[in-house]
């Protein structure tokens, strides 16, 4: 393990182009994945609102109406990783301009204090609101602020774009005193391809991760043992993600087609199991899993990943639902849980139909509990908060209306 102490403070003239590259890194993998904003639109905005004189100028001359930039500055490499600003509407209410993250620092707990600093400010200026706008269906972002105690007000048009935004508010109290230095512990972690010898402790890996997470027991360790044998494998996506020489995460990948409207087959991959041993989750590690098996398909010049997985974890890395682009399930339905990533712009304009997965994810339950018989014994469960989600989500279906 490593400790990161993450600084949060007022930005300086030094900082700004820090907090140009993370903002424009962070516009480009928030709008373009999640189809929210067109290629122009995002770099209209960018253009507009972080170029050097724009943000220096705010950097520089901090008032109530623009309390200037808070940044969140990485100890170890110097580097800005977090960047936000805000200031009063009225003598009461606030309003959060901006928070962006690079893009690989997700996850850690750094938009909670970059937004605690600037609540701060806003709270030391006299707010007791405080107000945000983000993207209609920004599902990098909406969770985060309902989960910071925003709620939805209204929608608007965007000044500079037209486009539909969520504007939502919260109360706000006296100053918190933030911590000004947060530390991180992150694990060193290192991906790389996964090796025969790997199997048996990656199923070990695969089965810890997912034991009575959507119901009682699993059967994901023997979904990828058979997958691996399986002729839609792709062994290249296959990836280890390793701490001190031990197995804590591993992600596979196979094929799957698009049945499209018009009786084509479009082929696309099917990423998962994807696992991390329970106390390495929430690190980054299964995000990390994810953008290398994403990274890889994209050279290996496949157009799409689609996948069932939860909204809220996936759109994190850009997924979105699979009805924006009217894909629906094998049996013609459209399922919120089915999730797609297009590998690079376009590459699902104009397909539409049905996502077909390979066979082998209809399992045996008698093959499972004989396959389970190679393992140590386990506790099962029911009733989980996990399982009730993933109840919720099987049966988010609706049909599709011709």
């Amino acid at each position: 393990m490593i400790q990161t102490v993450i600084e949060i403070r007022q930005a300086t003239a030094a900082d700004v182009d820090g907090i140009i590259r993370v903002c424009t890194e962070a516009n480009w993998a928030t709008y373009r994945p999640q189809g929210l904003l067109s290629d122009k639109l995002i770099a209209a905005s960018i253009a507009e609102y972080y170029n050097s004189e724009r943000v220096g100028r705010e950097v520089e001359n901090i008032s109530d109406a623009q309390s200037g930039y808070f940044v969140a500055v990485d100890s170890n490499t110097g580097e800005v990783v977090g960047a936000g600003c805000g200031g009063l509407w009225e003598p009461d209410v606030a309003c959060l301009y901006c928070l962006y993250l690079d893009p690989n620092r997700k996850r850690e707990g750094i938009g909670t204090r970059l937004l605690a600093a600037i609540t701060d400010d806003a709270a030391a200026r006299g707010a007791k609101e405080q107000i945000v706008h983000a993207a209609k269906g920004n599902q990098m972002a909406i969770p985060f602020y309902e989960a910071q105690g925003f709620e939805f007000v209204r929608e608007e048009p965007n000044h500079l774009n037209g486009s539909p935004e969520w504007v939502a508010k919260r109360l706000i109290g006296q100053p918190n005193s933030y911590d000004q230095n947060t530390v991180v512990t992150q694990p060193q972690f290192s991906i790389r391809p996964t090796t025969p010898v790997d199997y048996p402790v990656t199923e070990m890996v695969t089965r810890e991760a997912f034991w009575n997470a959507y119901g009682p027991g699993c059967d994901e360790h023997y979904l990828l043992h058979v997958m691996r044998g399986s002729e839609g494998f792709i062994p290249e996506l296959d990836f280890v993600a390793v701490i001190d020489a031990v197995i804590v995460g591993n992600s596979v990948g196979d094929k799957s087609v698009i049945r499209t409207d018009d009786g084509a087959e479009v082929e696309v991959i099917t990423l998962g199991p994807i696992s991390v041993l329970p106390e390495y989750q929430n690190r980054g590690i299964g995000g990390a899993l994810i953008m290398q098996a994403m990274d890889a398909a994209r050279e290996m010049g496949f157009r799409a990943v689609i996948l069932y997985g939860d909204p809220l974890y996936y759109s994190r890395f850009g997924f979105i639902p699979a009805e924006t682009f009217d894909i629906r399930s094998g049996d013609d339905m459209y399922a919120e849980p089915l999730q797609v990533f297009e590998l690079y712009p376009g590459a699902l304009k104009g397909i539409t139909g049905r996502y077909i997965e390979n066979d082998i994810y209809e399992v045996d339950d008698a093959a499972v509990a004989e396959y389970d018989k190679n393992f140590p014994p386990k506790q099962t469960q029911e009733g989980t908060e996990s399982q009730k989600r993933f109840q919720y989500l099987i049966n988010s279906r609706k049909p599709r209306l011709t």
